[in-house]
């Protein structure tokens, strides 16, 4: 214990006051069934803080869900660290809060093609510019999905191809706007601009171009706003990416319930029961 403690300390640069602190974290996490070993335990840490700089309770509670995330659904531990660190630099969320979004969307399928974690890192800041919240993106993930996307990299990279081009003002762009009867000067400025308003008006100039009747002149328009990532996922996908229907809740403690259920056995009962007494002996 004391030579894990002190390879934390090493590895973080943490200072004794610190330490002390930390030391109280891998004991919690210890005697409430969590982790392999002391080792384990100690190098989960060190990634933890190493990622995301936090301190104190955050610390524990995003060392917590890692663990959980990783025993549960064989999630990378420090993958999912990564990707909780970027939705919550993005959005605006808490750890807690990104973490029970990983779970909904891996309970949900989200995770079939093994590209939940990477999209949802990768992803974030082009649909954070384009004014959705981090419900939205998994809500946007999932009916991409729903509607045919063979991956969900695909469904992130149109979000982030139509962000690139509405704010190029290239002719191409203002031509499809115009196409649609929108004001692409208006349009351009709406989606520099972020915010709740240009989470509409994506929502907006999808429905447009879903009504374009003639099949090739959609198909030009398409591509001159999302790219090859129109063709790629047809139009469906992209008809249902802009009416995606509410699924996720980042405030439901999704972790928690996960882990009620994962370690409510009679064996991890006897384990944290001897975990208590070596502690208390310790």
């Amino acid at each position: 214990y004391q030579s894990e403690l002190k390879q934390v300390q090493a590895a973080t640069g943490a200072t004794k006051e610190e330490m002390r602190e930390m030391s109280d974290i891998i004991r919690n996490l210890y005697t409430q069934n969590l982790g392999e070993s002391w080792t384990d335990l100690s190098e989960a840490l060190t990634i933890a803080r190493q990622v995301t700089h936090q301190q104190g309770k955050e610390l524990e509670d995003t060392t917590k869900n890692a663990l959980i995330y990783r025993d549960v659904f064989k999630g990378d531990f420090a993958e999912s660290l990564k990707t909780a660190d970027t939705m919550v630099k993005n959005f605006g969320i808490t750890s807690s809060q990104a973490f029970n979004l990983l779970a909904q969307g891996a309970q949900k399928g989200l995770d079939k093609s093994g590209e939940l974690l990477d999209s949802a890192n990768e992803y974030a800041p082009y649909f954070k510019t384009l004014g959705f919240t981090a419900d939205q993106m998994f809500n946007t993930f999932s009916a991409g999905l729903e509607s045919g996307a063979f991956n969900l990299d695909k469904v992130g990279d149109a979000v982030k191809e139509f962000g690139i081009r509405v704010k190029d003002d290239s002719k191409s762009t203002n031509e499809a706007f115009t196409a649609l009867g929108l004001n692409a000067s208006k349009m351009a400025q709406t989606f520099a601009r972020g915010g709740p308003e240009a989470q509409a008006a994506f929502k907006q100039v999808v429905k447009a171009i879903s009504s374009v009747k003639d099949p090739v002149k959609k198909n030009v328009i398409g591509v001159q706003l999302f790219g090859t990532m129109f063709e790629d996922l047809e139009k469906d996908v992209i008809a249902a990416m802009g009416n995606a229907r509410d699924q996720f809740d980042m405030t439901k403690n999704t972790m928690q319930e996960v882990a009620d259920i994962k370690y409510d056995t009679i064996g991890a009962a006897f384990q944290g029961i001897g975990r208590q007494i070596m502690t208390e002996l310790i």
